[in-house]
């Protein structure tokens, strides 16, 4: 991947979560965009029926969540980090 494609084109905002647009350039099937999130915030899964999650739902969600703790956590202490994990 290029410097040019990492760029920043497009900031967006979609429920409170804040998404950063990066050019990828173009191939046979035409342009790409590609998506990072830039703000990381644990879902509430109180209100979740797990039971109609499919299983990739269920991935993509606890990925997420793995994603959310790992990203502060090597600037947390011991003490942070339990209350991170609940």
């Amino acid at each position: 991947m290029s410097p040019a494609s990492t760029r920043p084109t497009l900031w967006a905002s979609a429920s409170r979560t804040s998404w950063c647009a990066s050019d990828l350039g173009e191939n046979q099937y035409g342009h790409w965009l590609g998506f990072a999130l830039l703000t990381l915030v644990p879902i509430d899964t109180t209100p979740v029926l797990v039971d109609e999650l499919s299983r990739d739902q269920i991935t993509w969600l606890n990925d997420y969540h793995a994603h959310v703790y790992e990203m502060p956590s090597p600037r947390l202490t011991e003490d942070e980090k339990g209350v991170a994990e609940e």
